[in-house]
């Protein structure tokens, strides 16, 4: 892994993981240990810091480690190749659009927006899938995130 370090915005290049992204070193306060991929927003109670997306359209990145404590700092991807946990149950396919699920920290891609440039999402991030992932419990899939 490769942090090419500004302060608190980053480059993170981890290719051997599927990550290649700019990213934010703000606060994890998703109550828990962090888990790489999952979908987070801006927390309003507390400067800089980070909850779990609740999959409205402030979802605004990405966690990149694995294990970082509540209120410790930790990297998340906002633009770039990263992995995103999909919601339990569903599959990623190559070119189809990133939006919401109906669980928290996880996402799960659109057969009905298949056009990251032009349609809106209705959720902070805008991207895609960059390869087929079958369906499955825990499941991180590469997605290419244009903003």
């Amino acid at each position: 892994m490769v942090i090419e370090k500004l302060g608190a915005i980053s480059w993170l290049k981890d290719t051997d993981n599927g990550w290649d992204c700019l990213a934010l070193k703000l606060i994890n306060r998703t109550g828990a240990a962090s888990t790489i991929g999952t979908a987070v927003q801006l927390n309003p109670s507390y400067e800089d810091s980070v909850y779990l997306s609740n999959n409205d359209d402030t979802t605004m990145g990405v966690v990149y480690s694995n294990g970082v404590s509540n209120g410790s700092d930790i990297w998340i991807g906002v633009i770039g190749f990263m992995r995103v946990l999909l919601k339990d149950g569903e599959e990623a396919l190559r070119g189809i659009t990133v939006t919401n699920s109906s669980t928290p920290g996880r996402l799960k891609g659109s057969i009905y927006v298949n056009n990251p440039y032009i349609y809106s999402l209705t959720f902070g991030l805008k991207g895609f899938f960059t390869d087929n992932v079958s369906s499955g419990t825990s499941v991180l899939a590469p997605i290419f995130v244009t903003r």
